[in-house]
């Protein structure tokens, strides 16, 4: 199986030699699950597209699924390379392909089948949270006791709206929509999986002037729960096995 990984974004340049850019952190995290797990029935090879850097697959057929990553900017911002992201999350789902959305990618993909996204009036969500299992998918029928799961998060913005055929998956208090899955093959995830405690620590400090001190605080203590991320790491594999 072919993924095209739509790079959003770039790690911040001081923090690049010691956690790896989003490349290596999505590389590092399904191949190697990949191999302990075994879920996939054909080997993974992930192709990274720089789309932030105007890098674009030739076209949709090139890979035989996607999965759009986080950013530092907003699905709202107007960029030339956003508007054709855009099109091409469209295309995606047109020709009916796999995609999956983390955080930016998430809410790309209820902005760009018809849905809306804001700046929450709930300020940042950053640090580990959990949510409920409000819908079991069938990428986790293998795990049907995971009723709360935790992951990391890092985001301002939120799907306030969803797009026509969307069923929310996971939910808390906080972000209503954290994961969800428009029509058949397109699954959205607001937590980042990807990210490890040490990187998700050293951007809270680099952040730590835009964060409210409580906010802060609140986060790096939260550091110290177990997190879920090996365990949505196996549904995004398991997903793209169903769809793939």
């Amino acid at each position: 199986m072919k993924l095209g990984l739509l790079l959003c974004d770039h790690v911040n340049t001081s923090l690049i030699n010691e956690h790896g850019d989003y490349a290596d952190m999505f590389f590092d995290s399904l191949v190697s699950e990949q191999l302990r797990s075994e879920i996939l029935s054909t080997p993974l090879e992930i192709v990274n597209y720089a789309v932030i850097d105007d890098e674009f697959p030739d076209a949709v057929e090139d890979c035989d699924a996607y999965l759009v990553t986080g950013s530092q900017h907003s699905v709202n911002d107007d960029y030339p390379w956003l508007k054709e992201l855009y099109s091409l999350v469209k295309d995606i789902y047109q020709k009916n392909k796999p995609l999956i959305g983390i955080c930016f990618g998430h809410q790309l993909i209820a902005a760009a089948l018809g849905g809306k996204v804001e700046a929450s009036d709930k300020g940042w969500g950053v640090g580990a949270s959990s949510c409920e299992v409000v819908t079991t998918h069938a990428c986790m029928q293998q795990d049907e006791a995971a009723t709360e799961v935790s992951l990391l998060y890092s985001h301002q913005d939120q799907i306030t709206r969803l797009p026509p055929e969307t069923q929310v998956i996971m939910a808390n208090d906080f972000c209503q929509y954290a994961m969800i899955e428009s029509g058949e093959r397109f699954l959205g995830i607001q937590g980042h999986p990807e990210f490890s405690k040490a990187y998700s620590r050293a951007l809270l400090e680099l952040r730590r002037e835009r964060l409210p001190e409580t906010v802060h605080k609140r986060a790096i203590e939260s550091l110290n729960n177990e997190l879920d991320s090996q365990r949505v790491k196996q549904w995004i594999l398991r997903y793209l096995e169903i769809n793939g």
